[in-house]
C-alpha cells in the first residue's frame, strides 16, 4: 500500500532506501492520507494492521523499528491522532457475531461422537474455543464498565 501511495504521489517507491528522516516524513503523509479505493477512511484495526505490516517489512529490510524508534516521532504522533479520529468517527468498533443460542449449542454437542477419538477431540477443541471467546467477552465487558466509571 505504501508503494502504491508513493507511485500515486509521484514519489520513489523504494522507501527502503530512504533515511530515517525521509521515511518519517513519508509515513506521516501516508498515515494522514491513507484511504480505501472509494475514498473512505480505513477502520482502526486495518490501520493498525497496515502499520505493523510496514514495521515488519522495514525491520526485515533495514533493521529499523518505525513504532519504537524516537526518529519516527512525527509519524507516530500523526498515527496516534489518526487512531483518535477514527475512534471519534465510530471506525474503531468491533462487529461481534451474534451469540450462539442454547438450541444451537445442543445441536453442536449432539453432533460430537464422544466414542471416537476424533469426536472427542472436536468436542474438546470446541469447548476450549467457546470458553476463551466467552472469557474474552467478559474481560472486555468488565474493562468497559470500569472505564465508564
Amino acid at each position: 500500500m505504501l508503494r502504491e501511495y508513493c507511485a500515486e504521489k509521484g514519489l520513489s517507491t523504494q522507501f527502503e532506501n530512504k533515511n530515517k528522516v525521509e521515511l518519517d516524513n513519508l509515513l506521516k503523509q501516508f498515515y494522514a492520507n491513507a484511504r480505501k479505493k472509494d475514498g473512505t477512511m480505513y477502520c482502526k484495526n486495518t490501520m493498525n494492521s497496515i502499520r505493523y505490516g510496514l514495521a515488519r517489512c522495514l525491520m526485515a529490510e533495514k533493521k529499523v523499528n518505525i513504532i519504537e524508534d524516537v526518529a519516527f516521532g512525527l509519524s507516530n504522533k500523526v498515527f496516534s491522532a489518526l487512531i483518535t479520529q477514527l475512534k471519534r468517527n465510530g471506525l474503531a468498533k468491533v462487529n461481534h457475531h451474534p451469540e450462539i443460542t442454547k438450541d444451537d449449542l445442543q445441536k453442536l454437542y449432539s453432533s460430537f461422537d464422544l466414542n471416537t477419538p476424533k469426536g472427542l477431540q472436536q468436542k474438546c477443541m470446541f469447548d476450549i474455543m467457546f470458553h476463551l471467546v466467552r472469557r474474552e467477552e467478559k474481560i472486555c465487558e468488565s474493562k468497559q464498565r470500569t472505564s465508564s466509571r
